[in-house]
């Protein structure tokens, strides 16, 4: 699988083995959920991931996020 979509499903979480045994996985949609922040870990576990959705969430100003999720070839 090199594509996921979990776009409005009431997700409020992300958890480090959330996407274990995806190795190919390529682009991540997790818009329209209820996530307020992405661990600060994530980049290591999201690492295969190229292309993520994270827009209409409730995310607040963090310049850690911002710096994580900039190594994604795209990011909306």
């Amino acid at each position: 699988m090199n594509k996921l979509s979990l776009t409005s499903m009431k997700i409020e979480e992300i958890h480090e083995n959330s996407f274990l045994g995806l190795g190919s996985l390529r682009i991540l949609d997790l818009s329209h959920n209820n996530l307020t922040f992405v661990p600060d870990d994530a980049s290591q576990w999201l690492g295969s991931i190229n292309e993520i959705n994270l827009s209409f969430n409730k995310f607040y100003n963090s310049t850690k996020m911002g710096m994580m999720v900039s190594q994604f070839a795209q990011l909306r």
